[in-house]
Order: C-alpha cells, then sequence, then structure tokens
C-alpha cells in the first residue's frame, strides 16, 4: 500500500482528493495499507483476492491510475 499512499499524500499536498482502491490476497497487508493510506487522508477501499484469478471480479474497474507491484508474483526463477 505504500505506492498507493504516497500518491493520495502527494494529491494532498495539491489540495486534490483521491479514493485508493488496495488489492491484496493478505488480509495483514490489506490493514496495514488500509491504515497507511487513511493515515494522509485518503478515503480507502479494500478488496481481498488473487490477482490473476479474482481483478475481474472488481465491480468498479474505471481508474485514473494503476499501480502493479508485481514481486509476491515471483515466486522463484521458474
Amino acid at each position: 500500500g505504500q505506492w498507493g499512499t504516497k500518491v493520495a499524500q502527494a494529491l494532498k499536498e495539491r489540495g486534490v482528493s483521491s479514493e485508493v482502491t488496495f488489492f491484496d490476497a493478505s488480509d495483514t497487508a490489506l490493514k496495514l495499507a488500509k491504515q497507511n493510506g487513511e493515515s494522509v487522508g485518503a478515503k480507502i477501499k479494500t478488496v481481498k483476492g488473487d490477482l490473476l484469478e479474482d481483478l475481474k471480479n472488481v465491480p468498479d474497474r474505471s481508474f485514473d491510475i494503476v499501480i502493479c507491484d508485481p514481486p509476491a508474483l515471483i515466486s522463484g526463477r521458474k
């Protein structure tokens, strides 16, 4: 959630409100991301799921910015 939080913070500093949707398979990651996003004044939504299978089920798929942080997708060289 750090990238979304940083973007929300930068927007707030410029007088622009934002809404950030965090998507992750981890409850812990979503909880921390939500806390971080709210700490900079952003409106936060969280979606729990497997990116490769569940992204198509996100009801509102119109976003101005999409940030993908893929390291968790790469579990090894294979």
